[in-house]
Order: structure tokens, then sequence, then C-alpha cells
């Protein structure tokens, strides 16, 4: 069996249910950025008539661009966390079962320096952590 198909068979229900989602958060991002964009444009026209410039009719328009920028990334991060809760689990215990995932968890900057795979970084940000055995090899990834 490869791979894919292992994966397929042990995350197949998960992935469905996942793209349903999906689909959903990105049918509410798109409803909300036409909403905001129509009614951007409303205002917009509104003060052309009411004053003659369209100034005012651009700030209503960066201000539905930022409404819309943080509905967009609310849902996106919902989605991650439905992702990380449902898919990595299973996915990690896929590639090893002595393996475990830790969402909340990742290594911190001093470990990840002394693991000597870079040889100097710039920048250092964590997130997700596995751990545990690949044969008698420890793993804090």
């Amino acid at each position: 069996m490869t791979v894919g198909e292992m994966l397929q068979q042990e995350l197949g229900g998960v992935l469905v249910e996942l793209e349903g989602e999906r689909r959903r958060r990105t049918g509410i991002i798109l409803k909300w950025g036409v909403s905001l964009a129509a009614a951007a444009l409303a205002m917009a026209v509104w003060f052309r008539v009411a004053d003659g410039s369209w100034l005012a009719g651009v700030f209503a328009a960066l201000f539905a661009l930022l409404v819309w920028l943080f509905i967009a990334s609310g849902q996106s991060s919902r989605y991650s966390g439905s992702f990380k809760a449902l898919v990595m689990p299973e996915l990690v215990r896929t590639l090893g079962e002595e393996l475990e995932y830790h969402p909340g968890g990742w290594l911190g900057e001093t470990e990840f320096r002394e693991s000597g795979l870079f040889m100097a970084p710039d920048c250092y940000s964590g997130s997700d952590l596995v751990t545990g055995y690949v044969g008698e090899t420890h793993i804090r990834s």
C-alpha cells in the first residue's frame, strides 16, 4: 500500500468533512466581500453626488476592505484550527505509531538553534510540535 493510499484510507472521511467546511467558509468570505463592495460603491457614488468628491468614497472603500480582511482572517483561522484538530493527529500517527502531535507546542528558539540545522538563522518562530520515536531515533520537530 502506498503512502497516498494509506492516507486516503485514514483521512478520507475527515477530508470530505473539511472540504465542506472550506466551501462554507469561502462562501461566507465571498458574500461579505460582495456586500461590502456594493456598500462601498454606493457610498462612493452618494458622496460624489452629495459633495462632488470621490475622497469620502475612497475612505469608505478602504474601510470596507479592512472589515473584509478581518472577516477573512477569522474564517481562515477557524478553518486552520479545524484542520489541525482533525487532520494533523491522524497524519502524524500514519507516519509513525509512536509519534504524537501537539498543536499548541513548538521547539523553543534555543533548542532550534542548538540543533545546528541552520548556520545563522536570522529569525525564528514556531508552531506545532511532533514528538516521539521513529525506530530508536527520538524526534522533536
